[in-house]
């Protein structure tokens, strides 16, 4: 399927940050990049652009600790609009902490921050390549990792 501006609609990415810099942060206003990145400032925008008509997205790239929820509400959220979502964490605590914490899924796909454009695109790559879409991730990965506990 293919979008209006001819670009692959699974390449859309929601980006869902509580900072407004967010597109500078992350310098992704390159135009030579495969992926098409849309912005939201939280929690509340990132529901809204996804509950929009024409909103297609194939990755939810979104900060573990978004208010008032979490990123992982984010994607529970709206993985009935885009059920083949795929979900990318970003945070700048360490993973094996906000796991503890029940805040990142065990196995989810993270990005420590800061990262620049290349890190970003290069995990959405590797995500796009081998990992599950959110649905599956919530209905499979869950199972495994409670069958993986002694």
């Amino acid at each position: 399927m293919n979008s209006r501006d001819g670009r692959i609609m699974d390449l859309r990415v929601l980006i869902a940050e509580e900072r407004a810099e967010v597109k500078t942060y992350h310098g992704l206003d390159n135009p030579e990049t495969t992926y098409e990145f849309v912005y939201a400032a939280g929690f509340a925008e990132a529901v809204q652009i996804a509950s929009e008509k024409d909103a297609r997205f194939g990755f939810l790239v979104t900060d573990v600790l978004l208010k008032p929820f979490h990123g992982r509400d984010l994607a529970n959220r709206i993985v009935g609009s885009f059920p083949h979502m795929k979900v990318l964490f970003m945070g700048d605590r360490f993973p094996r902490v906000l796991r503890t914490a029940g805040l990142l899924p065990p196995n989810a796909q993270f990005l420590h921050k800061p990262f620049n454009a290349l890190h970003l695109v290069k995990s959405l790559d590797e995500l796009r390549e081998r990992g599950s879409s959110w649905l599956d991730f919530i209905l499979f990965h869950s199972e495994e990792s409670a069958e993986d506990k002694p």
